[in-house]
């Protein structure tokens, strides 16, 4: 229903990009008169079926069904893991990308968290234990700071030494070219790296020292692609776009392999 749905909103859209251009002009007057009316019913009616079925998902996952608080349970299981779902009491949340911010004033970001709340929650099916010998926590995170929402899958683990604080967040591809040259972050001297990441650190010779070339190399490789990782004294944060609970395996892994690039000597 969901791709016919979205088939007819599309069409619907070229076909009014198609009169607006007016391409449609040499069919005659009759012919284009009666495809704009069915393209305007085709999007209202595909717009519509696809704002329900999105408003559905949303409820679901705000509200999930026993049946899928099961299969998230399996999920964990799978990995040695168990599943706490929305309880975040043994989660390390004062990393920096993850603690709410923003200048508006403290009622505003009240309502806009408690809106923000009706359709999904900040942190979620949260998964924690053992990973290969170290205690970690998964988690789906909603950051909506900035006016928009941007969902992730994150993971939390100690690094085997303490580093200096530093954030290193991934570009937007599109706008990164452009946010690097008024950019008053962190160089590396690494033209690829740098033009990839942009980074801050309160400590540049000590954020140097951690990002060697074995380092960046393996922030560059990360699959899935690694959006943020911050380190926060024996901590360690990395977050890559929204995964199916039954794919955290690929976070665990990267955060594990960021985790040992971070603890290995630099070359």
């Amino acid at each position: 229903m969901r791709t016919l749905a979205g088939c007819v909103f599309g069409i619907s859209a070229l076909i009014g990009v198609a009169a607006y251009s007016g391409w449609l002009v040499p069919l005659g007057q009759s012919v284009m008169a009666t495809l704009v009316g069915v393209a305007a019913l085709g999007l209202v009616g595909g717009g519509g079926v696809l704002g329900v079925a999105w408003a559905y998902d949303r409820y679901r996952e705000r509200f999930p069904t026993a049946a899928r608080r099961e299969a998230v349970a399996a999920d964990a299981i799978a990995l040695g893991l168990r599943s706490l779902e929305r309880d975040t009491s043994t989660l390390d949340s004062g990393f920096r990308f993850l603690r709410p911010r923003g200048r508006a004033s403290l009622l505003t970001q009240r309502l806009d968290r408690t809106f923000s709340a009706l359709w999904a929650t900040r942190f979620n099916w949260l998964f924690a234990g053992t990973w290969r010998g170290t205690d970690v926590s998964v988690f789906d995170y909603t950051d909506s700071k900035n006016d928009s929402s941007h969902e992730w899958t994150c993971a939390t683990l100690p690094l085997e030494r303490t580093c200096p604080s530093m954030s290193i967040t991934r570009r937007n591809p599109v706008t990164g070219r452009l946010g690097r040259i008024f950019d008053r972050g962190f160089r590396t001297g690494d033209e690829p790296f740098d033009r990839a990441f942009h980074v801050e650190a309160g400590d540049p010779s000590g954020g140097l020292d951690l990002l060697g070339a074995s380092t960046r190399e393996r922030l560059l490789a990360s699959v899935p692609p690694m959006g943020v990782v911050e380190t926060r004294e024996d901590r360690l944060l990395v977050c890559g776009f929204r995964l199916p609970t039954g794919e955290r395996r690929l976070i665990l892994d990267t955060a594990t392999a960021v985790r040992d690039a971070f603890g290995a000597p630099n070359h």
